[in-house]
């Protein structure tokens, strides 16, 4: 059982890494857009 959790989070945190590689990859494309706003 514990394997699988320590398995189960490391899948977690490479998910979490190609997050910000897909985001800008996006960017780049022009398939995402950022706006900054100021309040």
């Amino acid at each position: 059982m514990k394997a699988a959790v320590a398995y189960n989070r490391a899948q977690v945190v490479l998910a979490e890494a190609e997050v910000p590689k897909a985001m800008s990859k996006a960017i780049r494309e022009g398939r995402l857009e950022v706006f900054a706003s100021r309040n």
